[in-house]
């Protein structure tokens, strides 16, 4: 192998760009873009999936702060951002939106504390009955984490949705224990799939 600086200069920031992250979380420095979700059979835009935009010029993607808030052991703290952030988001553009859900990305062994969770619902009760939590893969899901989400689907009256099926952690013991309203699949299992 030969040394890469650009690689080494990338996975030394992930180890150490704690000042980076603290500013992120404390300021929130987020927006989201909403890529529609369309109904294969006519055509319609059934959903809006909410894209995490970090908008720090050293944190280009989701995954960079995905990896550097676990190095840190931060990951509730971009949870609750998420939730929060991406829903304000949607609100705003809820006229454009029309009766469309609203997919939220969601870390699969984190959910929002009591606290948080009461805060979400008060602020956005309109809105709770378009919303889909899609269980991202970033690690094994724990059992009780999943019960939780179960609860808050139930609770909130909420979808939840598992995230890439097919790819890594995200396998059919997840599936049945999540039992989600929705299932992305990973492409490599269905790519070529019009001619095979």
């Amino acid at each position: 192998g030969e040394f890469n600086k650009e690689n080494y200069a990338k996975k030394y920031f992930l180890l150490h760009g704690k000042g980076e992250l603290d500013h992120f979380i404390e300021k929130e420095l987020v927006d989201f873009a909403f890529q529609p979700i369309v109904d294969a059979k006519n055509g319609s835009i059934f959903a809006y999936e909410a894209l995490m935009r970090p908008q720090v010029s050293t944190l280009t993607s989701p995954e960079d702060i995905i990896k550097l808030a676990e190095a840190q052991s931060r990951l509730y703290q971009i949870e609750r951002i998420t939730w929060f952030k991406a829903m304000e988001a949607f609100q705003r553009h809820r006229e454009a939106f029309g009766d469309a859900k609203i997919f939220i990305n969601s870390i699969a062994n984190h959910v929002l504390s009591d606290k948080d969770l009461e805060r979400f619902e008060r602020e956005f009760e309109r809105d709770l009955h378009r919303l889909v939590i899609e269980v991202i893969e970033n690690e094994q899901a724990d059992e009780r984490i999943i019960k939780k989400k179960q609860q808050i689907e139930e609770r909130c009256g909420i979808h939840l949705a598992l995230d890439d099926f097919g790819s890594g952690y995200n396998s059919e013991i997840v599936l049945l224990t999540l039992s989600p309203a929705f299932v992305k699949l990973e492409m490599t299992i269905i790519r070529g799939i019009d001619t095979d």
